[in-house]
């Protein structure tokens, strides 16, 4: 088999569009496929890097692909250059040949010469250790909890995410998130703060003129909120989305870990909803980062939950 592996090019987005389509209809078939529109949203992103989008070309034709996202990310409380694997596919006639495997080792290698530290993923459990990728290294999800609003008044009011709001959303994540122990950070671009699904909502909370919380959620019941930013009356911004979304002043809410209290007046911690799977994996390409190793290390010794992380906005496409 004569395989070349190269970065993308735009003449090469209506086959690598063409391919994920057809890898993943095949591996969990239904009506709506997020891979392209994933690929298509990351090309927005404003790190990307083409460099780090390759696709395998046999005989002419393009088998595989494969997209590796720089995003800066917070480990033990220090920033770190890293970058979230998504997506991988390869042709069906073509699977089982070692195109992943080159595309993957391809992509890593890049990679490292860009001076990533670390990749992170949701993948098969069976199929991306063979990189070096460890599993149950982060979790998602949060705390379930029960909203009890004051009915007597309601001072907020929301509207959709502006570049204008970006400046404050920056700085409101940096003071309750940049101390995690592993925490995706956002770039100071509005793309990475709205939401790219239709079954989910990026609001502002407003007290006037004034933001006082950011709220990315889905319109389920119980109300699941992916990211959450809360200046201060975390009540009251919840109540007011209870009334405003549910014609109600209680309600239930799954909340990211990272912004669940422990305690507060109106709120009732229900139980825990944070999912750890093996899916969820890192793999160190800066073998000498000693902050990434304590990392991993701390977590698959039991010295260290693996933390709670928020994916951004374009990731809701696969919700």
């Amino acid at each position: 088999m004569n395989l070349t592996i190269r970065p993308e090019t735009p003449d090469d987005y209506a086959a690598i569009a063409a391919l994920n389509y057809e890898a993943f209809v095949q591996w969990h078939p239904a009506g709506f496929k997020a891979e392209p529109l994933l690929v298509d949203l990351l090309r927005h992103h404003p790190l990307y890097d083409p460099d780090l989008s390759l696709v395998a070309v046999c005989e002419g034709h393009i088998v595989g692909h494969v997209m590796l996202t720089p995003w800066p990310l917070v480990v033990l409380g220090t920033q770190q250059r890293g970058a979230i694997l998504a997506p991988l596919c390869v042709a069906p006639r073509a699977q089982g040949q070692g195109i992943g495997r080159a595309l993957v080792e391809r992509v890593h290698e890049v990679g490292r010469q860009k001076g990533l530290a670390l990749s992170l993923l949701c993948g098969h459990p069976d199929y991306y250790p063979r990189f070096g990728y460890r599993q149950r290294m982060f979790s998602l999800g949060g705390v379930r909890v029960s909203v009890t609003a004051d009915d007597s008044s309601d001072p907020y009011s929301d509207r959709p995410v502006l570049a204008a709001d970006v400046p404050w959303l920056a700085a409101r994540w940096r003071q309750q998130c940049s101390e995690d122990a592993l925490a995706i950070a956002p770039v100071e671009d509005v793309t990475a703060w709205y939401s790219h699904a239709p079954a989910c909502d990026a609001l502002m909370v407003l007290h006037g003129e004034h933001p006082v919380g950011y709220v990315r959620l889905g319109r389920s019941h119980p109300v699941t909120v992916k990211a959450l930013l809360v200046a201060d009356d975390l009540v009251g911004v919840l109540g007011h989305l209870l009334r405003g979304r549910h014609q109600r002043s209680t309600g239930e809410f799954i909340l990211p870990a990272d912004a669940a209290p422990r305690e507060a007046t109106g709120v009732t911690v229900l139980a825990s909803d944070v999912a750890t799977a093996e899916a969820f994996m890192i793999c160190i390409l800066e073998e000498g980062n000693a902050v990434v190793q304590r990392y991993c290390q701390r977590v698959q010794a039991g010295e260290l939950d693996p933390a709670a992380i928020s994916f951004p906005g374009m990731f809701d496409i696969d919700a």
